[in-house]
């Protein structure tokens, strides 16, 4: 498990949590990352859902299901975030979807 300073203790009813006493300060660049993998994540699941709902042949929406990949425009991926931390972003979106979570469009005004 990862954390910000590495320092992680079993918390009461068994949940982890950082040790308060050389917690990390929450800073923008740590909730600048967290908003952009919601982002990416909610953008898998809008992915992974339009593939359902168009209702392609089942060799089209294979090819389509495997092409769907976390932050697949940006060149440094791997680099940034790791193959373990992709993979869980990917299932982690296809869990939410599978488990009824859907992206709703925020009305313009």
């Amino acid at each position: 498990m990862h954390t910000l300073n590495g320092d992680v203790k079993k918390g009461v009813l068994g949940a982890w949590e950082v040790n308060s006493a050389i917690r990390a300060p929450f800073n923008d660049e740590v909730q600048a990352l967290a908003l952009t993998v919601n982002a990416e994540i909610d953008r898998i699941v809008s992915a992974r859902h339009w593939v359902w709902e168009c209702e392609y042949e089942y060799r089209e929406e294979l090819a389509r299901l495997k092409s769907v990949k976390a932050f697949p425009l940006r060149a440094d991926r791997l680099a940034f975030f790791g193959p373990d931390f992709l993979e869980w972003i990917l299932r982690t979106a296809l869990k939410l979807w599978e488990n009824g979570y859907i992206v709703r469009e925020e009305k313009q005004n």
